[in-house]
């Protein structure tokens, strides 16, 4: 439950030579952070959140600071309960996952502070002062809490929020912040440190399960969200759709290897095309040199740069692409267009660039390292060298970070690394492909929505997988089944007396009459 079903995540399941499970790993790829600070009418944040929330005991509440839930702005949109979903239950069986982790009582207190504190972020309001770029605390009460379960002091907190200390030229100046900024500030903050606590708890896992054994074998689970069409589709849509691709394509191949393998044993001479290269132009508009991620990425490095001239070159560049559409229409809030497997989306560039560089307030994570709280500060004592903080003063977030020259690193590059190094261990294996299927948005059973249905199937692409199964022979057939199960229709086609399965099936089907086209004879199937 504190792993959330909101982001990439691969789990190692590793054997020893005698067969038996030896240990186990989880490695963790796209954390949907944005969920932390919004979600989507009908969506749910993390399960944790409501978990403490309604399982918190009264002692709990106080200590951690917990307030009723309808007064946290970070989940008023996802405020969703599940039918047959006990949060306060979950709760309990969460802190007991922990406990059988190993985690220690204080460090079980640690990260529900974290979550407490997180969900604090999105309730401090600010306002703008007039004929002034500054923006002031309305109230200080709820940024007092927050210092309080992270361990900073509560005035240094609020002039690194409010006027943080950055470089200019080689003097240190402290910089006045707007509303906007500050707003901003606090939202990737509680993103950070979420994401930080999150992989903290994937590592105490791996620490307990992991184990090394030489000479053994693992099985792999992938678990991902599918291919995500909104009515506005953002910079995540764009990453989960990116890799929905580059894992159709992997499955397209898989599907040709296999039938290949299939007509080479059977003795069946066809001409079968490998349809994972019908994807490669949408995945090449993606990720290849000037393409929409490269062309991100060298927008960030542009101190003029916004996201409306990130969408002008894109245009410019991708003007001639098959895969690639402008606005279908002036009246759409799209900016641009991709024609995926799964069929066309629109794109919205709001915020990429500050999204793909992803850049905090150096000042308030130079108090996070500093927390009295160790745990706190343990999961930002990297944050000196740590390649996922921006290396450059955004001009219009105001914010700041500390990496050595040549250490930048954009979300999509590390994101585009991880991938590369999942795919080449998809590769190395022998997939098995898994679709899982929403009959419905109610949760209820026995209930089927056709269109719901049908457009996760093309979404999945189970219908991709049908229609190369249809460019050769999709049904095949044991000769013995095919006679035991059809020799009623040709009762005359087979003497009485033992008749071998292939003459016996080709007998049968010289009696129907069958087009030569719609059957080849194989050497043990039809």
């Amino acid at each position: 439950a504190v792993v959330s079903t909101q982001s990439t995540g691969f789990i190692r399941i590793t054997f020893d030579v005698s067969g038996y499970i030896s240990g186990a790993n989880i490695e963790t790829y796209l954390l949907e952070k944005a969920r932390v600070i919004r979600q989507a009418l009908a969506e749910r944040t993390f399960h944790i959140f409501y978990q403490f929330i309604y399982g918190a005991t009264k002692e709990m509440k106080a200590k951690f600071l917990l307030e009723d839930i309808n007064e946290y702005t970070y989940i008023s949109n996802g405020h969703e309960s599940i039918a047959g979903q006990d949060d306060g239950q979950d709760f309990l069986d969460t802190l007991e996952a922990l406990e059988i982790m190993c985690a220690t009582p204080e460090e079980i207190e640690a990260i529900l502070r974290v979550v407490s504190a997180v969900l604090l972020f999105g309730n401090v309001k600010v306002k703008q002062e007039r004929n002034s770029d500054q923006a002031v605390l309305t109230d200080n009460t709820v940024t007092q809490k927050i210092c309080k379960l992270l361990g900073m002091p509560a005035v240094d907190f609020e002039k690194a929020l409010l006027k943080p200390r950055i470089k200019v030229g080689r003097e240190y100046v402290n910089k006045a912040q707007n509303q906007d900024q500050v707003i901003f500030s606090c939202e990737s903050i509680a993103k950070a440190i979420y994401e930080r606590t999150f992989k903290w708890v994937a590592g105490k896992i791996n620490k307990v399960l992991s184990r090394n054994y030489q000479g053994g074998s693992f099985v792999g689970i992938l678990d991902i969200a599918g291919f995500e069409i909104f009515r506005i589709n953002s910079f995540e849509q764009l990453c989960i759709n990116y890799t929905n691709e580059k894992l159709q394509q992997l499955f397209n191949h898989t599907m040709f290897i296999l039938e290949q393998e299939e007509y080479r044993t059977e003795g069946i001479e066809w001409k079968f095309i490998d349809f994972g290269l019908d994807l490669q132009p949408c995945i090449d508009l993606i990720e290849r040199p000037m393409g929409i991620l490269a062309l991100l990425d060298e927008e960030c490095w542009f101190p003029k740069a916004t996201d409306q001239t990130y969408v002008s070159k894109v245009e410019n560049e991708m003007m001639n692409k098959t895969k690639f559409a402008k606005k279908p229409d002036f009246r759409s809030d799209a900016d641009f267009c991709i024609l995926h497997y799964a069929g066309y989306v629109e794109y919205k560039a709001d915020k990429w660039l500050l999204k793909n560089m992803d850049p905090l307030n150096e000042n308030i994570v130079q108090l996070l390292s500093a927390s009295a709280d160790s745990f706190i500060g343990n999961l930002f004592k990297d944050t000196s060298s740590n390649p996922g903080f921006s290396s450059m003063a955004n001009a219009n977030s105001g914010q700041t970070s500390r990496v050595r020259k040549g250490m930048f690193r954009t979300v999509s590059q590390l994101y585009k690394q991880q991938l590369e190094k999942l795919m080449g261990v998809l590769h190395d294996t022998r997939p098995h492909f898994v679709r899982c299927i929403i009959p419905n948005h109610e949760k209820k059973p026995g209930k089927m929505v056709a269109p719901l249905i049908l457009e996760q199937l093309r979404c999945n692409g189970v219908l991709e997988g049908i229609r190369i199964c249809r460019q050769g022979y999709p049904n095949r057939v044991l000769f013995q089944e095919f006679r035991q199960r059809y020799e009623i229709l040709t009762p005359d086609a087979i003497p009485t007396g033992f008749m071998d399965g292939r003459k016996a099936a080709t007998a049968m089907l010289s009696k129907l009459d069958l087009a030569a086209r719609l059957d080849r004879i194989g050497k043990s199937k039809i």
